[in-house]
């Protein structure tokens, strides 16, 4: 429960909730021999690296177009066609 709490506030620890709590019910399914909870909670606790490389790796492509703005030069004319005619005698 308290990873979809920090999923719904963008946090990349959910994943780190998420498997505590995945990796805790895997335990309880192997000592009581429940074979599909077992498949069930490796396929989670696998899915939560494969959420966390995502993850990383969407923030990384954001920041990545973020600095290619700034570091863009900044429009000079205000962002509105230019024509000859526009311009002041």
């Amino acid at each position: 429960m308290f990873n979809l709490i920090l999923v719904d506030r963008g946090r990349l620890t959910n994943y780190l909730w998420g498997f505590i709590g995945c990796a805790t019910w895997l335990i309880v399914a192997i000592m009581n021999h429940l074979v599909g909870d077992i498949f069930a909670q490796i396929f989670y606790v696998t899915m939560q690296f494969v959420g966390v490389w995502v993850w990383q790796r969407q923030l990384d492509r954001q920041e990545k177009k973020t600095s290619m703005r700034k570091s863009m030069p900044a429009c000079s004319h205000g962002g509105k066609a230019f024509s000859p005619s526009s311009q002041p005698s």
